[in-house]
C-alpha cells in the first residue's frame, strides 16, 4: 500500500548527509541527480553549447537540504527549478567558456532565501574578457512567486579585476562565513574574499607561487580547496603547465607553503582538472601532454607521503588516453564521496574514481561508468563549495495568498487500498481556476493539472512512484502555495 504524506518543511530522503549538491547540470544539456542513491541521468537541463559555438565549460548548481533543485547557471544565464530563465537572469558577466564560470554561495545573513552567484569570465574565447573580473549577483529564491529572480539592485557587482578562470569556496574558520578565492591574471596573487552576514567585509591578498601570465589561454584550469579547507590545488593549462599545492588558513585567508609538484611526461602536462580525495590525503589531476604524441593523462599523488620529494615520488598514473577526444576535462568530487570525470572515450558518459581515498590502483578508476542518457559532457562539471559545506536548509518564504489556501492531506482507506488522495481545498480565494504542478527533486515535471475548478481537487498519489516530490498550487489571480510530498 502506498502512503502519501504532506510536508511544508522537511521531506526526508535517505541519500547523503548534505544534499545541496545532489543535482548537477553541465555540458551539452547533460544532468545527473544523486537523489536516487546512484548518479542517474535526468532530462530538461538547459546548460548547453550556445549556437555557433563548439563547447560548454563551467556551471554551478544548488539544491536545498532535502535535495530539491533551487537553480543553476553557466555564469551568463540563471535557470530556476522549473528550468525557466529567471527574471533578470540573463546578461551576467561570467562566460560559458570559463573553466569555473560560477559558484553559488548561500548568504550567511539569510541562507534560506538569498544566494550569491559569483561569476568568472573567460579570456580564451567567446566574447569573454579577463577584465570583466570576478563579479557577484544576488538571487532571491522567494521572488517570482517562489521561482526565484536575480535582484536588479545586486547584479554584476565587480569585486576583483582581471582574474584567471578560477574560483573556489570554503567555509570560514568561524563555521558561519565563507572564503571566496580567485587568482588574478597576470600575477602570482590569490585574492580571498571574506563573505559574512554583512556582505564582503575583507579581502586578503597572498602573492605566492607560480606567476600566471602569457597569452590569454593560460587562464584556464581548475582551482580547488580540499574538503577540509586546509589546502588548495591549482592547475594551469595551455602551456602554463603548472600543478601547484598550497596551505590555506581558514581563519585569516592567507595562502602559504607553495609546492610545485613534478608532473609526469618529463614534467610537461597542461593541467586542466584537479580534485582532492574526501579524506584530503590524495590529489588527482588530469591534463594534456605538451609535446610529442598528444594524449590525455590522469594521475594521483599521496599528499600524506611526507615532504615534497616523497609526494612527487608517490605519483601514480591512472590512465593514459590517446584514442579519445583530445580536450581538457575537469574533475569533481561528488556528494557520494567519489570523484567524477568527463570521459573522452565516450562523451555521453562520465568516468568515476570509486575509492579516491586509496592510493594507486586501489583507487579503482572506471572509465565510461555513468551514462548521461544520450546527452553530452563537454569538458567539466559543476563547481561546488568545498566539502559540500552549505548553510542553507529549505526555502522559507512568506508567500502572498498562502493563507487563502486550505491545503490538507489525508491517508484514507478506500476500496482500492493502493490509492491515496491528497485533497486541496481553496474557498474564498477569488479565483475560479487553479493549476497543480508536481515535480521531482531534480525539477522534472511528473504531474500537471490545469484549469482546476470548484472548491476542491483530489490528487491520486498512486499515479506516482514512491519518492519525494515538490508541489506547486497556483490560482489564476496569482495566489500560490508550495510544499513537499513524500510517497512511501
Amino acid at each position: 500500500m502506498t502512503r502519501l504524506i504532506l510536508f511544508f518543511l522537511l521531506c526526508p530522503i535517505v541519500v547523503f548527509a548534505q544534499k545541496q549538491g545532489n543535482n548537477w547540470y553541465f555540458g551539452d544539456s547533460a544532468a545527473i541527480t544523486f537523489n536516487t542513491g546512484i548518479p542517474t541521468p535526468i532530462p530538461n537541463g538547459q546548460v548547453a553549447i550556445p549556437i555557433g559555438q563548439s563547447h560548454s565549460e563551467g556551471s554551478s548548481t544548488i539544491s536545498d537540504s532535502s535535495g530539491a533543485l533551487l537553480f543553476y547557471s553557466n555564469g551568463m544565464t540563471v535557470w530556476n527549478k522549473f528550468h525557466q530563465v529567471m527574471p533578470n537572469g540573463t546578461g551576467l558577466l561570467g562566460n560559458f567558456s570559463s573553466t569555473q564560470s560560477s559558484v553559488i554561495v548561500p548568504d550567511p545573513a539569510d541562507p534560506d532565501r538569498y544566494y550569491y552567484l559569483f561569476t568568472i569570465s573567460s579570456g580564451f574565447c567567446c566574447n569573454g574578457n579577463v577584465s570583466d573580473g570576478m563579479r557577484y549577483s544576488i538571487i532571491d529564491i522567494c521572488a517570482d512567486s517562489g521561482r526565484g529572480a536575480v535582484l536588479s539592485s545586486a547584479k554584476n557587482i565587480k569585486v576583483v579585476d582581471n582574474v584567471a578562470e578560477k574560483i573556489a569556496v570554503t567555509r570560514h574558520a568561524n563555521g558561519v562565513d565563507y572564503w571566496i578565492l580567485t587568482h588574478t591574471f597576470p600575477s602570482n596573487q590569490f585574492w580571498a574574499l571574506h563573505l559574512s552576514n554583512a556582505g564582503i567585509v575583507d579581502t586578503v591578498i597572498s602573492a605566492i607561487g607560480s606567476t600566471h601570465t602569457g597569452y590569454i589561454g593560460k587562464t584556464q584550469g581548475q582551482m580547488k580547496f580540499s574538503p577540509d579547507g586546509r589546502r588548495i590545488a591549482v592547475g594551469g593549462s595551455n602551456a602554463l603547465d603548472i600543478l601547484d599545492v598550497f596551505d590555506f588558513d581558514a581563519a585569516t585567508g592567507i595562502v602559504s607553503n607553495h609546492m610545485a609538484l613534478t608532473k609526469p611526461n618529463n614534467n610537461s602536462v597542461s593541467v586542466y582538472g584537479v580534485e582532492f580525495s574526501p579524506d584530503n590525503t590524495k590529489l588527482y589531476a588530469k591534463g594534456l601532454t605538451s609535446f610529442a604524441l598528444l594524449y590525455m593523462i590522469f594521475f594521483q599523488y599521496d599528499l600524506s607521503a611526507g615532504n615534497q620529494a616523497a609526494i612527487d615520488a608517490s605519483l601514480y598514473i591512472i590512465q593514459r588516453d590517446s584514442f579519445g577526444l583530445i580536450a581538457p576535462t575537469g574533475l569533481q568530487l561528488g556528494p557520494d564521496g567519489k570523484i567524477y570525470v568527463p570521459s573522452t572515450n565516450n562523451m555521453m558518459t562520465l568516468g568515476v574514481v570509486q575509492s579516491p581515498n586509496v592510493g594507486g590502483v586501489g583507487c579503482n578508476f572506471q572509465d565510461m561508468n555513468i551514462s548521461l542518457g544520450g546527452q553530452t559532457n563537454i569538458y567539466t562539471l559543476p563547481t561546488v563549495i568545498a566539502g559540500y559545506d552549505y548553510s542553507n536548509t529549505e526555502p522559507k518564504c512568506s508567500f502572498v495568498g498562502i493563507n487563502e489556501f486550505n491545503i490538507s492531506s489525508q491517508v484514507a482507506v478506500f476500496p482500492n487500498p493502493s490509492t491515496d488522495l491528497l485533497t486541496f481545498t481553496f474557498p474564498n480565494s477569488g479565483s475560479s481556476s487553479y493549476t497543480l504542478t508536481i515535480h521531482s527533486l531534480a525539477g522534472q515535471v511528473v504531474f500537471n493539472a490545469n484549469n482546476i475548478n470548484g472548491t476542491a481537487y483530489r490528487f491520486e498519489s498512486g499515479t506516482l512512484a514512491a519518492g519525494c516530490y515538490v508541489y506547486r498550487l497556483q490560482s489564476e489571480n496569482g495566489q500560490f502555495a508550495t510544499g513537499k510530498l513524500l510517497i512511501e
